[in-house]
């Protein structure tokens, strides 16, 4: 593939940077992170290694991007399933919404899981500032909505709950999902137990969490 000339405008930057997050996208899909690096972004967008870092500083950086953009398509349908305009939703409607909008997510889900432990390692402050305030903002929106929909949680609690929810989204991903050598090692031994099914999970974890917070008295 010819190398493509250096973008002069902003269209040009624009579909640049779009070109270099599809190619590290499609790369995700078929591979591992760790198996990527910026040279083969580069190669699959098309374009020189060098023009990769006129718009990223390092591989973490662009794939943060993909995950802030994920992000913002899962604050989106949550704040959709979470409108009052269909009147307010129970816990079992309240958890299903999560598992719903997770599942149908599966780029979301991958990139969640190596969020703090790759991802944010090796990004420059300004990206981070930019992404914490971004969660930020989306965790106060949902953390009202779910104060709307949710009778029993105090002024805060809603905010506070989904961070945590969000916790145990990753811990789950992580469980859910063994490396071949461990996935391998469940199937010869009796180790069901470690055979953990995502969405069933953060259903029962999630609807415990919730019962639990309706039911016991709290100052």
């Amino acid at each position: 593939m010819a190398k493509r000339t250096r973008a002069v405008n902003d269209e040009q930057k624009s579909q640049r940077r779009e070109a270099i997050l599809g190619a590290a996208l499609e790369l995700f899909r078929s591979g591992s992170f760790t198996d990527i690096n910026v040279a083969s972004v580069a190669t699959r967008a098309g374009i020189a290694k060098g023009t990769v870092y006129l718009y990223f500083q390092t591989k973490e950086e662009i794939f943060l991007a993909l995950h802030r953009r994920a992000y913002a398509e899962w604050f989106s349908a949550l704040e959709s399933g979470l409108s009052l305009e269909a009147g307010r939703r129970s816990i079992p409607k309240v958890v299903a919404l999560f598992a719903e909008t997770l599942e149908s997510n599966p780029d979301f889900m991958r990139l969640i899981a190596i969020l703090h432990t790759t991802l944010e390692q090796n990004i420059p402050l300004e990206i981070a500032l930019e992404f914490k305030r971004e969660l930020r903002d989306g965790a106060l929106r949902i953390g009202s909505l779910l104060e709307q929909n949710l009778d029993f949680l105090k002024p805060g609690e809603g905010t506070t709950l989904f961070i945590r929810t969000q916790g145990l989204i990753i811990g789950l991903q992580h469980i859910a999902n063994p490396s071949n050598v461990v996935a391998e090692a469940l199937d010869r031994e009796d180790l069901t137990l470690f055979d953990v099914n995502f969405a069933a999970a953060l259903t029962e974890t999630l609807s415990i969490l919730l019962i639990g917070l309706k039911s016991i008295p709290r100052g």
